[in-house]
């Protein structure tokens, strides 16, 4: 899969498009994990753009299951922002940013809900 040449930050060109792997933590790089989400929010804007937010958050929570804050946490900011705000523009709440719950918290802590929060 080729990597998009308007990208604003770095991602592994080898590894993009393809799965992470957990059992190997030394291969979650920021660049793969930027990749990865970078890749996630292209698919949810052009195959999945028709998804109302409750759809769109079964969705979110199968495709970052396995993700913790410390993966979270190596993304580059730019990315996660990108992430969170195609969220919520379309009717996923994600939680406040604030300085005692930055955007990477807040992030994991609504993908790891159990139910749809409004």
């Amino acid at each position: 899969m080729e990597v998009p040449p308007d990208l604003e930050y770095v991602v592994d060109v080898e590894a993009y498009g393809h799965p992470l792997d957990f059992t190997k933590p030394e291969e979650l790089t920021i660049v793969i994990i930027n990749g990865y989400i970078y890749r996630i929010v292209k698919y949810y804007s052009t195959l999945y753009s028709i998804y109302n937010s409750e759809e769109l958050w079964d969705l979110l929570r199968e495709d970052f299951v396995d993700f913790t804050t410390p993966v979270f946490t190596k993304a580059d900011q730019v990315t996660l922002r990108s992430l969170r705000e195609y969220l919520v523009v379309h009717g996923v709440w994600v939680g406040k940013v604030t300085n005692t719950s930055p955007g990477v918290i807040s992030l994991w802590k609504y993908i790891s809900a159990q139910e749809f929060l409004v």
